[in-house]
């Protein structure tokens, strides 16, 4: 399954209701470690002081969590404290969340422990997340880990979303195995080898018919209809632009694909080894499937302004 699918499902379920819900197991950890006081976390300055003087060993009789970056060495356990403060960068941290992860993994007397890691932090980037987030939700859904996110500001915390605080949202996912999305430079590799076509034509007069052959290879496009038949050369940004637009027909489980409404019109995409039929797609349907018809427009517009050259 497709990292992309599960995050599209997971918003679509609106998975975060509850703003900030910390499970009494995570709670037990933030208060040992000194960061929150009855059921509260504390103010952000606070915490600058208590990383400073290894808060998370000193307020406990016996360690029972790890701590990232700071604290002193010790054994790998089920659960997680870091915090992204200061000159610390969150690719560093969420790069040593990835590496503890891994070792809570390798312990065997933790196979059936729920696993809680909780990030602190006072920056954030979408970008920086995503090289770590495949990996999260991999164990997430096989390893049994719960990821809890606090934005941290002068103001108090936000939780970042990631996963859902209701575990049974992510029951239909158990043992998945999250893939990485094709790239673009895959994508394309895939489209030189396996030149796209789109036909159009009306159940008025079968006659009138136009199809367009499309070569990424070489980057040219080929039409032919009842008029005179032409050709050009594709443009890459509005050929990059449908592509984003259309690559949920990759991960379609099927060949053949349709969405009729009874209308006198016809049109068919061959691409990504699949083939896409419609003639007016349903208002009740999915926005990236009606926003099919448009992206093939648009495209086709641009190519036609290369006609000739």
């Amino acid at each position: 399954m497709k990292i992309s699918d599960i995050r599209n499902e997971l918003n679509r379920i609106n998975m975060h209701e509850n703003p900030i819900e910390i499970p009494g197991t995570a709670i037990e950890m933030l208060q040992d470690a000194g960061v929150m006081e009855n059921d509260k976390l504390i103010p952000l300055q606070n915490i600058d002081s208590i990383i400073a003087q290894d808060g998370a060993k000193s307020n406990c009789c016996k360690p029972w969590f790890n701590t990232i970056p700071f604290g002193t060495p010790s054994d790998t356990f089920p659960y997680l404290l870091a915090v992204c403060r200061g000159k610390s960068t969150l690719n560093n941290i969420l790069r040593k969340i990835k590496e503890q992860c891994s070792k809570m993994v390798e312990e065997d007397q933790y196979k059936d422990t729920e696993k809680i890691v909780v990030l602190l932090t006072d920056k954030w980037d979408n970008n920086t997340f995503e090289k770590y987030d495949k990996v999260f939700f991999n164990h997430a859904l096989q390893d049994d880990f719960r990821f809890i996110i606090l934005l941290v500001t002068p103001y108090g915390y936000t939780q970042i979303p990631f996963l859902p605080n209701d575990r049974h949202m992510l029951d239909m996912y158990h043992g998945e195995k999250i893939e990485e999305d094709l790239t673009m430079d895959e994508i394309y590799r895939y489209l030189k080898d396996y030149p796209f076509e789109y036909h159009f034509s009306t159940t008025l007069d079968m006659s009138r018919y136009t199809d367009y052959i499309f070569n990424v290879e070489y980057m040219t496009w080929e039409k032919k209809s009842f008029r005179e038949p032409c050709g050009g050369y594709i443009p890459r940004k509005s050929l990059d632009a449908l592509v984003k637009k259309i690559c949920w027909i990759i991960d379609s489980k099927e060949t053949s694909i349709s969405f009729y409404n009874s209308k006198d019109n016809f049109f068919k995409l061959k691409i990504f080894g699949k083939t896409v039929e419609w003639d007016c797609i349903p208002e009740y349907e999915e926005k990236k499937i009606k926003e099919l018809p448009v992206a093939i427009r648009k495209f086709i517009e641009e190519c036609e302004k290369t006609r000739g050259r």
